[in-house]
Order: C-alpha cells, then structure tokens, then sequence
C-alpha cells in the first residue's frame, strides 16, 4: 500500500445526488466507519484503530457543487481511494465521470472500486447501464471488477470493499464483521431493552396506582406493556406489568364515563351488556360494557326530565320529565315511540315490573301519592298520612304493594288495587332516602340521612338489622337480584356491599371522590354501576374475588391441613389426652366425618397436635402426645402406628411419593432435637437426623424428589440433611429463631419463616436470595411453591396472601386482606391455577392464578374493540 502520501481521507465515495443513490452513499460511508478491522492490519496500519474513516461524501463534507470545484478536486486528491456508487442513474452524471477521470490523473487506478447497486456493466441498453463512460473502459482495459450490492447483499459487499482496500481474505474479514454486527444489534437491542422496561415500569405504577378506581384502563395499559407472546416476547417481561394486570383483573372497576356533566342516573341493560345514564343536560347515554363503546345519544330528551330506566324486555327505555310526561323510546334511534302525560309536576316515580303501571309522588306535596295505569290512564289515589316534601315510592315485585318513604323518618307499606295503609316502619331517625322491596317481597331495605342501612320484615314491619359502617348519610340501598346482598351509596363517596342474613360487610369499593347518589346491580349480580357528584359513571366487580366456602364449626379452631387437591380439609383438636380429628368436603363446607384419635394419659393437654395428608389424600399422619399413627382419612379408622415413643411433636408431613413419614420434635434429654424417618407402609423407624442442638427443632420435611431433608429450628439456623444417610450437607444461618422451612419443587430454592417477622429464600448454592419483610408461611406446608417453582404464595401480617415471583423477587399479585381476619394457611393447589387461603373467620377462599399468557390472551380478547385512544397513549408516554 502506498504510504508516500499523507492522505485526509480514506476513500471518496462519488455518487448521483439522487434519492436513492444519496441514501447508499450514506449508509456505506456510516458502515465502512464502524467496520472494526482485525489486529494485524491495525499494526500495519496505526491510523486504522477507529476504523475505515474518515470516508468523504461531498454532501456531508462540503455541500453539492455544480462543478469540481477546487474543494473537490482537493478531497479527491486526499482521498487513498474512489468509491464510485454504480446505478442507471449515475451512469449519466457528467460530474460522477469527470470525478473518476480527475482520480484516474492522479495514477490511483487500481484505487477505484465499482459499488454496484443497480443495473449492469457494458449493457447494451442504456436503462440498464450503471457505468460511466469513463468507468466502462477502465472496466475493459484494466480488469476493473465491480462490486455487486444485487448479487452478494449490502453486508458482504461492503466486506468485500474492504476485503479489496487492504487485500486480505474475505472470509477473515467476514468473521470479524459479523460478530461485530451481532455485538452492535445485540447492544442496540439491550438499550431499547432497557428503554422499554423503564417504560412498562412507569406505566405498569400508573396502571396498578389506578387498579381500585379504573381497572379497565389498568387491564389496558397493563396489556400495552406486556409481552403478546411470552415465547416470542415483542418486548421485555417486567414483573410489574404482570402484577399490574393480575391486580386489575380481580379488582375489574371501570371509569365508564367522566366528562363534567352531571349524572343523575345509571342501570344495566336487562342482558347485562350496556349501561344506560342520564344526564343533567337532558341526553340519555347508552354504553356497550365489553368494550366502552357509546352506542347511543339521545339528544332529544325534555328539559327537566328526572329519571331514566329500561321497560319490558330492554328494546326500550323510558324518561321521565319534571313536568309529568312520561316517553317511551326506542334504546338504540332514541326516538320516541309513545308519552305518557300527567299533567302535573313530579318529585318521585316508580314502575311495576311489567311496566304496566305508573306511581308517582307530585312536587305539590299534597299529601298523596297516585298510581296510574299506563295503557287506559286510570288512576288510584292514595292518601298519604306523612310527609312528602322528599317522597320516594317503589312497588313491590308482584306489584300489589307499593312502598313510601319520606322526611318523617318513616316508611309505610301500602295496598296498590285499595289504597289501604298496611305497615308503618319506624326506626330511622332521619330523612329516609330510598326504600325497597327485596326479590322476592318478603323484605324492605332502606337507606336514611342517620347514615344507617336498615333491613326489614315486609310483612309484620320488624326491623330486622340495622347496617352500620357510612358514616356520611346513606343515599340508596337495594338489594342484589338473588335477594342476598345489599349494595348501598352515601355521601362518604364509598359504596359497600353487605350480607341479607348476617348483617355483615362484605366489600367497600373506593374511587369516587365525591358522594355517591346511587348504586344498583346487575341482573346476574356480578356487577354494579354507580353514579357519583364528580360526574363520573362507574363499573364495578359486585362478586368475591375468588371462590369462597364456610365451615360451620372451622372458626375456633387454628390446626388445619388440607388435601394436595384441595377437595378436602382435616381440623384437629388435642382435648382432654386425645386428638380429635374432623374431616371437611371443601367444596360443600360440611363436615363429612369425625373421629376420635389417639390419647395419651401422660401428656398435658396443652401439647400441640400436627397432622397432614398423604400425597393420595386417601390417608392422615396425626402426632399427638407421645404417639404418631396413620388413619384412613375417609372411615377414620387407625392403619398404623409408627415405631418409637415420641415426645413433642412439631411438624409431620410425608415424602412427596407417599413412601416415608418425616417428623420433628422440639429438645428433650433423650433425642437431642432429633428429626426421624419412618416407613409409610411398615411403620419401621428408618433414620434418626440429630444436630440442631437445645433449642428444638420445629419442622422438618422432604425435597420434591425425597433425597434431602430440610429442617428449621429455634437456633437461628436451617439445615439441609441427606435423607439417605442422615448426614448434614449445609446450614444456612438466619441467626433469630425459624419456624419452618421448604424446599423449592426443582430444589432450587430453600424458604424458610423467622421469628423475625421475615421470609428468607436462598439458592442451591447457600446463597440469599431475597428477605420478605413482615411474611409468614404455614408450618409444615410443602405446597408453597407452584408445581413449576416460578412463584411462591406466602402470608403477611397485614392478614393478606401474597404471591412472588421467585426469579424477580417482587410480588406479582396482592389477595387484599379481609377486615382484621387473620389468615392462617395459604397454599397452591397441585394444578398450580389456584390458590386456596384459610382464614380464621372459619372461611376457605380459592383464588384464581392462570398462567400469565392466558391471562393475556383472555383480556386481549375482551378488549380487543377497544384500545387506547391517542390521548390517553400520550398521557402515558405510549407514543
């Protein structure tokens, strides 16, 4: 290489100045200077370190010129090579040939390299053509051979320029480019990598911070954020996207409508797919709920019109207006199809349930209340004997009653074809804001200003509960389709869910941030929509989140296991020297068998029992006292009793294939804190594990595969045995006292529960994973971990049940804890799509836990006719 001359530039690149040729010209001159060339031609060449560059490209460097200025003639002249970029287009400008003419002058003829991208050398047809005059005859005379893009790819072309610049092997420079190539796309694709996660994360905290008062925007945005194909990830997986969407699926709340008018009312369609409200500019709105489509606006509604509900079977909706005429119009045209005048203005109005019949209280508080027959205008009169200056009637469900509440405190029953009085309910001691009937007629709710729910006998007139809880006034109440639940709406701005039977609070939903007017379900129960003073229309989840059984007689007792299917539970109770033992059907929450266990005269009552399930389920180990024996969890009758006096028993559990019992016993003077293994089928003592020392050990139970052992005692540490030997292979110190202790299913993992109100996790190695503050697990509880061992369940002492994602550390999905009720188990079931919580309000709860892709896959398709506007992509920085 001729090293004589000092030259400014690498290569010139001459070109057409042309759209597409300008564009090669660019992307040839930017490659050549990331090309790393190898050692050995950088030795040669010391100037070389950065690459091939600085390549000159005149519309970068200088600007276009008409001519070869003297510039050009100058870079040309500095420039060690000539790139000439060959197309049709090229071939006919006069100034790529008079370049290639000026560097053919200056004797560097074996210095030019043809760069093909378009066309053919020496064709016949000039369209085709993509060399210069100039270039064809060198081409000819010197053996000049092109480069051609079309042929070999713009990646090997380009190697192949530099191949011929420093006449080394192609394929060694080939190797280099592309493990650099793959070095620059796998960085490049790091960096929008990490983009994209600060991304998700911001979002998924917007998302998850708005979960409890618009988880349809949530579901959305979490979805926005979230990988479509998690084997094909579009983008990366963040755990917070995922506990975004799973927080959003089991609160399913939604902002329906929110735009500064005033709402006054809002129902569900009779099939549960809409939304009607009404507004206070006189429209009448309808929504479709699956994907908050508008359907409908009626424009048309009269001024003043105070109400607005379905009739007959939901092909139509009514309005009522102030001044007493009633529409009836067709819900998707809005146009009206029929009116009803009063001539009179109204201050309250009901239907019958078969839209026949009209009650209405007039705003000139006569004193009486009118029922009117829709289709031939005869009317009943009934006079009312308490005040109406704020009335609100309501017939019953067969429509032979009708109800009246007022400013009077009271509610009165009335017969609708006599007008006789028939009850007077007297109890609240403030303005009573709504009263109704109850599904099937046999009882009345009614909401009051005294910020009470009161629940009473439709017939004799007995208050039956009085609902506390609101503590603003109480503005509707009314009961869920079944008859069993309440919902109500006050001023507090919350709306609260509560049982018929027992008077209790079930739920409180939070999110409007003004007093709410009004709340109703819709016809399945699953859902209620309310309306709120800040003007927005709401959606939200009426049902538990999750599975929910009692068990009569569960509550007082706090020792429990349950069945690797979940189908079964067995409560135990040590009383009097004897274990007790109850065995549960889960699903129908009764108790299908009670048996007396073993006793034992020289132990104190107050010893605890343990008990667990056999893999199968088909059978028990129970320990109590100084005897551990096998029943049949179904007849109650003993199968076995395991070799050896035992004292203290803290944990028992068997081996995952069902073939050895495993127990631990807290320090007497004759065992040492010894862990024993027994066989399931003999009752043989097989293996005695000592060394944990004074201070007990508290529970002790096999790895997955049964070949290790892992214990947890008040010494401060957790010991890892090997099951066949007896020999302790780690200990891992937490240095406070540790309850219990479980492997992970692929043994990856070890988790054990401190004194410390933490939950420590370490790997394989000994190695500390992750510390979970104020956590709990079930002791001896062995299901934990989901079957694949990617999550864990765990408890808090919040009283709420937590899932954690194993790998990333961080919880993908928080249960909300129920008021004050401690939770005392919490597992996965052996399919690893639920989990099931034990509470000690006696209550199973099973959750739901599907597999993050469909879970996906199930709200995309929900979704799917709605996706985020432009507004809301850009409020969230989407786009």
């Amino acid at each position: 290489m001729d090293r004589s001359n000092t030259y400014t530039y690498f290569a010139f690149i001459s070109y057409k100045h042309d759209g597409k040729d300008a564009e090669f010209a660019n992307d040839l001159q930017k490659t050549l200077g990331e090309f790393k060339l190898p050692v050995s031609i950088i030795d040669k060449e010391p100037g070389l370190k950065d690459g091939v560059k600085p390549v000159f490209v005149d519309i970068t460097e200088l600007g276009g010129h008409p001519t070869l200025s003297p510039a050009i003639k100058k870079a040309l002249r500095e420039s060690r090579f000539l790139i000439v970029i060959c197309s049709p287009r090229s071939a006919k400008s006069e100034w790529v040939n008079k370049e290639i003419q000026y560097f053919v002058k200056l004797k560097r003829i074996k210095r030019i390299i043809p760069f093909i991208i378009e066309g053919c050398p020496n064709s016949k047809d000039e369209n085709v053509e993509c060399c210069t005059p100039t270039m064809k005859e060198l081409m000819g005379e010197q053996d000049l051979l092109g480069i051609s893009v079309n042929e070999l790819g713009f990646d090997v072309a380009v190697v192949k320029v530099v191949s011929r610049m420093f006449k080394v092997r192609f394929s060694s420079l080939w190797n280099i480019y592309e493990k650099e190539r793959e070095k620059r796309q796998r960085e490049l694709k790091e960096q929008n990598d990490r983009l994209m996660i600060a991304q998700s994360r911001f979002v998924a905290e917007k998302a998850i911070s708005m979960v409890e008062e618009d988880s349809y925007l949530a579901r959305l945005l979490a979805l926005e954020v979230l990988p479509k194909d998690l084997e094909n990830p579009d983008r990366p997986y963040t755990v917070e996207a995922e506990r975004a969407l799973r927080q959003s699926v089991i609160h399913n709340s939604t902002i329906l409508y929110e735009n500064g008018i005033d709402i006054k009312s809002a129902v569900f369609s009779p099939d549960q797919t809409c939304v009607l409200a009404l507004f206070g500019d006189n429209t009448a709105r309808l929504w479709n709920l699956r994907t908050g489509e508008l359907m409908m606006v009626c424009d048309e509604c009269e001024k003043g019109v105070i109400g607005a509900d379905y009739i007959n079977d939901g092909a139509c909706f009514y309005s009522v207006s102030i001044d007493g005429v009633v529409r009836v119009r067709d819900l998707i045209k809005g146009n009206e199809i029929k009116a009803l005048h009063i001539h009179t203005h109204i201050l309250s109005y009901a239907f019958d349930l078969d839209g026949t019949r009209f009650a209405y209280i007039p705003i000139s508080m006569d004193g009486k209340i009118y029922i009117r027959e829709f289709e031939t205008g005869k009317t009943l009169i009934i006079s009312d004997s308490h005040s109406l200056h704020h009335g609100f009637v309501f017939f019953s469900p067969d429509g032979n009653r009708v109800i009246s509440a007022s400013d009077d405190c009271s509610i009165r029953i009335w017969n609708t074809r006599t007008g006789e009085e028939l009850k007077v309910l007297v109890g609240h001691d403030n303005l009573v804001k709504s009263a109704v009937f109850s599904p099937d007629g046999s009882r009345i709710v009614s909401a009051s200003d005294d910020c009470t729910v009161r629940i009473w006998d439709a017939r004799s007139g007995e208050e039956l509960k009085v609902l506390t809880g609101h503590d603003k006034r109480v503005k509707s109440a009314v009961f869920s389709p079944d008859g069993s639940r309440i919902v109500s709406a006050s001023d507090d701005s919350t709306i609260r869910i509560w049982d018929v039977e027992t008077g209790k609070e079930l739920k409180t939903f939070l999110g409007h941030c003004g007093g709410v007017f009004s709340a109703v379900f819709s016809q399945d129960g699953k859902n209620i929509v309310s309306v709120s003073e800040d003007k927005t229309i709401r959606v939200w989840d009426a049902m538990e989140n999750c599975t929910l059984r009692y068990m009569n007689g569960l509550m007082s007792l706090i020792n429990i296991n349950i069945s690797p299917d979940g189908s079964h539970l067995v409560s135990y109770q040590w009383y009097n020297h004897c274990l007790t033992l109850s065995l549960w059907d889960v699903i129908g929450g009764e108790k299908i068998n009670v048996w007396k266990g073993h006793c034992s005269k020289n132990t104190p009552d107050i010893l605890e029992s343990v008990v667990a399930f056999a893999p199968d389920g088909t059978s028990v180990v129970a320990a109590a006292g100084d005897t551990i024996a096998i029943w049949n969890s179904i007849t109650g009758k003993n199968i076995k009793v395991l070799e050896g006096n035992i004292l203290f028993v803290t944990s028992v559990s068997y081996s995952l294939d069902g073939t050895k019992i495993i127990a631990s016993q807290m320090c007497t003077s004759l065992n040492n804190n010894a862990i024993h293994i027994w066989d399931a089928k003999t009752g043989k003592k097989l293996k005695s594990l000592v060394g944990h020392g004074f201070y007990g050990t508290n529970s002790a139970v096999f790895s997955h595969d049964g070949n290790r052992v892992v214990s947890a005692s008040y010494d401060g540490t957790v010991c890892i045995w090997d099951a066949k030997s007896g020999k302790k292979i780690k200990v891992l110190n937490v240095d406070v006292g540790c309850y219990s202790a479980c492997f992970s299913p692929d043994g990856r993992f070890v988790v054990a529960a401190a004194t410390d109100r933490k939950i420590y996790l370490w790997e394989k190695t000994g190695k500390k994973s992750n510390v979970l503050q104020n956590a709990f697990l079930g002791k001896g509880n062995n299901s934990v971990f989901s079957p694949d061992g990617a999550f864990m369940v765990y408890m808090s002492y919040d009283c709420s049940v937590r899932v954690l994602n194993v790998e990333e550390g961080k919880d993908v999905i928080v249960f909300a804890p129920l008021s004050n009720v401690n939770v005392l188990y919490a597992s996965f079931t052996k399919n690893g799509r639920s989990i099931y919580s034990v509470y000690a309000d006696g209550s199973i709860r099973f959750w739901d836990f599907p597999p993050l892709q469909e879970l996906i896959d199930q709200t995309r398709k929900r979704f799917k006719g709605r996706p985020l506007t432009i507004e809301e992509r850009k409020q969230y920085y989407l786009e």
